[in-house]
């Protein structure tokens, strides 16, 4: 009799402590959407994180004039306009910091 009162103290405290670790993990998820008690492997080899607004140099010559940016999702297209080695579409992502191609409309 006193073996499953000492199997029913320990599985009683096991729960408590398990309730208590629930507890903990909600409490911090609520506080930072982003905690896990885990990471991953994928996480930890990640490329380190880039500048929220990269510089991104378009190299346009001096008479050339951007006469519209379209956003969309994580690219912009660049409407270039100017001189006639100007006119372009340059699409950059945004996320990169990066051009991804270049339209010319040159005949």
């Amino acid at each position: 009799m006193q073996f499953l009162k000492g199997i029913v103290i320990i599985l009683g405290i096991l729960i408590v402590i398990g309730v208590g670790l629930l507890s903990y993990g909600l409490i911090k998820k609520t506080t930072d959407p982003n905690w896990k008690i885990f990471s991953s492997s994928n996480e930890l080899k990640s490329e380190p994180a880039i500048n929220a607004y990269p510089i991104i140099n378009l190299n346009l010559p001096k008479d050339c004039k951007i006469i519209n940016a379209s956003p969309e999702g994580t690219k912009v297209f660049l409407t270039i306009t100017g001189i006639s080695t100007c006119n372009k579409v340059i699409v950059v992502d945004t996320l990169k910091g990066k051009i991804i191609t270049t339209i010319k409309a040159n005949p």
